[in-house]
C-alpha cells in the first residue's frame, strides 16, 4: 500500500460517526486557517459526505501552490493528503467585506 493511501486510511479511521464534517458546496467561499495565518479560499471540489475537499486559493501554503486536497481529520480539522498539513476550514463571516 502506498504511503498516501496508508495516510488516508489512518485519517478516515480516526473520524468518528458523531464528529462529521460540515457539508460544503462547490464555489463556496471559505476562510482557511493554517499555522495562525488566514487565507480567503474557495471549495473547488467536494465529496458527497464532505470528508474530502479540494480547496483553491491564491498563493502558496506549505508548498501547496493555489490548491490543496484535504481529508477531514475530526474536530473541524482537515489535513492535506499530500503532506499532512493541518488546516481549519470555516465559512466566510457575513461581514467580511464591509
Amino acid at each position: 500500500m502506498s504511503r498516501v493511501m496508508e495516510f488516508v486510511r489512518l485519517i478516515r479511521k480516526e473520524v468518528s460517526v458523531t464528529d462529521q464534517p460540515d457539508l460544503w458546496k462547490v464555489g463556496q467561499g471559505i476562510l482557511l486557517e493554517c499555522d495562525g495565518e488566514k487565507w480567503l479560499a474557495e471549495i473547488v471540489m467536494t465529496s458527497k459526505n464532505g470528508v474530502s475537499l479540494m480547496i483553491g486559493f491564491n498563493g502558496t501554503i506549505h508548498g501547496h501552490l493555489n490548491n490543496m486536497p484535504v481529508t477531514y481529520h475530526g474536530k473541524g480539522i482537515y489535513r492535506s493528503i499530500i503532506d499532512g498539513t493541518e488546516v481549519r476550514v470555516k465559512p466566510l463571516p457575513k461581514d467580511i467585506f464591509k
